[in-house]
This record gives structure tokens, C-alpha cells and sequence, in this order.
């Protein structure tokens, strides 16, 4: 019998996200492994806010929108959302002419 071995616990895969974009804090969540890159988010338990746009990084490498659904994170993977502004509004100008 072999004594004193650590005991290794699958955490998932780590989920940061600034779910509004004026967030200054980040919130943590852990993934499932073996889910698409949108449903290991989903998983996580992190909500965001209606109607948000984001960009998502796999180790800090933007993965294109197309391909949320076919992309799937392995062990070590390291997810980040990233609310992104959206127009609307009818806000002032940015800038004056």
C-alpha cells in the first residue's frame, strides 16, 4: 500500500470575468472540464448582467466569437470575460467637432 500521496482534487477550469465594463473587480468561478467554452462559463455560476457583449480569452488569447460553441478549455485553461461598452442610448459625443 502506498502512504502519503496528495490527494488530487479536480477543480475545473478557472472563469475570471468583469461582467460590467466599468467593473473594477474581477469575480471567480471554476468550470466544468468537457463543455464547450460557453457552457464551461455557464457552469461556473457566474451570471452577467442582460444583454451584455464580451470578448473572451483562453489563456490570454482572444478566441473569435464563432467559435464559443466549438472551442472546448482542457485542465490548466485559464478563462477570462470581458464586459465590452455597447452604444445606445442616445448618448452625447465622445468628441467635439
Amino acid at each position: 500500500m502506498i502512504k502519503n500521496l496528495p490527494m488530487v482534487i479536480d477543480k475545473g477550469i478557472s472563469v475570471e470575468a468583469k461582467r460590467h465594463p466599468f467593473e473594477k473587480e474581477p469575480v471567480f468561478g471554476i468550470g466544468l472540464v468537457g463543455k464547450n467554452l460557453i457552457d464551461t462559463i455557464d457552469s461556473s455560476g457566474l451570471t452577467f448582467y442582460p444583454g451584455t457583449d464580451a470578448i473572451i480569452l483562453v489563456n490570454n488569447i482572444p478566441v473569435p466569437r464563432e467559435d464559443w460553441k466549438t472551442f472546448y478549455p482542457t485542465h490548466g485553461d485559464q478563462i477570462k470575460v470581458l464586459a465590452v461598452p455597447t452604444g445606445g442610448g442616445g448618448g452625447g459625443k465622445i468628441f467635439s467637432e
